[in-house]
């Protein structure tokens, strides 16, 4: 290490506490001395303003954000700078930030900037700055190739997490936990990529079904899912209280995302349900088949394992106990993965 506590800068939006603000705290209970930047300081204050300079990233507040980021470093001399999902950055910007005292500069992106969304601005501009970084880590393993292609010096995976001072279970006498009880749950958007045609045939049966997300309302016409709607948005507490008040909670992956798996894969177990979960390589690598998850292959099957899981608690129980044992024990909360990411990037030779 370059000194007892090392001193990381991490830039990026902090609109959801579950990205940047929470790796800070792990960083933090790492012992790392931690520096914020948050660009909504400079792309803002409104949100229109905010969500105009952060898509075309361009506009005064971009140009000022980046002289922010540049004279943090020469203030702060970071260590390490993280900059999270940073699309307004420049090759520029990370060479006068080098040359300032930031002693290495990587790149994190939990979206897809090289998927079907590839052409848009953000992701353009993302792009240009990965050979100018020291690292870039991705949150998929599709993005690995990716990155290396797009001139990155080194690559690594960064995978999502679950934050153990949020994702835990409630006592079970909160009194909210009996207005969220279902023997299913999805959480989460709608995305056209089947779980509207999967969340139908859940509704079809004498299961107890809830959905909470948003976007559900592209597809309130189906007749199907007329009682699952409307859709509330579960934040905090609440979104704990969805996922634990349920006997199984479901997990779809994103197509547009190209995810192999989600942090609700991290998420559900760390708060003490059974995970019923698409079944591919990563997710079994991840996690075994029936002793800490149950994966599916189509929606028929989906629907029979729901239904094993909600007839058999002993099955039930082996699942659920056994994915939140497997969390703990492979460090996929969010202290373990701030630990292991700092310490790499610690170890790893400055370059130059």
């Amino acid at each position: 290490m370059t000194s007892p506590r090392p001193v990381v800068l991490v830039a990026g939006d902090f609109q959801h506490d579950i990205y940047e603000p929470a790796f800070c705290r792990g960083l933090r209970a790492s012992g790392a001395i931690v520096h914020e930047l948050h660009a909504r300081r400079w792309l803002g204050p409104t949100d229109l303003l905010f969500r105009a300079q952060s898509r075309l990233v361009a506009g005064p507040g971009v140009l000022a954000l980046r002289a922010a980021f540049v004279a943090r470093c020469a203030s702060e001399r970071p260590d390490v700078v993280l900059a999270w999902r940073a699309p307004w950055l420049s090759p520029r910007t990370l060479e006068l930030a080098r040359r300032a005292g930031a002693r290495r500069i990587v790149l994190y992106n939990n979206d897809d900037p090289f998927g079907p969304d590839r052409d848009l601005r953000i992701w353009r501009r993302f792009r240009r700055s990965i050979p100018a970084a020291d690292a870039v880590y991705v949150y998929r393993r599709v993005n690995l190739d990716e990155a290396r292609d797009a001139g990155a010096r080194r690559v690594g995976l960064l995978r999502s997490y679950f934050d153990p001072a949020v994702h835990r279970p409630l006592p079970s006498e909160d009194a909210a936990l009996s207005s969220f009880a279902s023997d299913v749950v999805f959480v989460g958007h709608y995305e056209p990529d089947g779980r509207a045609e999967a969340m139908e045939a859940l509704a079809r049966t004498t299961l107890r079904v809830r959905l909470f997300g948003t976007g559900w309302d592209a597809v309130a016409d189906r007749p199907a899912l007329a009682p699952l709607l409307p859709a509330p948005r579960v934040g905090g507490d609440d979104y704990v209280r969805a996922i634990q008040a349920s006997r199984v909670a479901l997990v779809f992956l994103s197509g547009r995302n190209r995810d192999e798996y989600t942090r609700r894969c991290f998420e559900i177990p760390a708060i003490g349900t059974a995970m019923l979960a698409p079944r591919n390589d990563e997710m079994r690598e991840l996690f075994r088949d029936g002793e800490e998850v149950a994966l599916y292959g189509t929606v028929d099957e989906l629907v029979s394992r729901a239904r094993a899981l909600c007839e058999d608690d002993t099955l039930r129980e082996r699942i659920a106990l056994g994915g939140a044992a497997r969390c703990r024990m492979d460090g996929h909360d969010v202290v373990s993965r701030a630990a292991s990411w700092l310490r790499a990037e610690l170890e790893e030779p400055v370059a130059g």
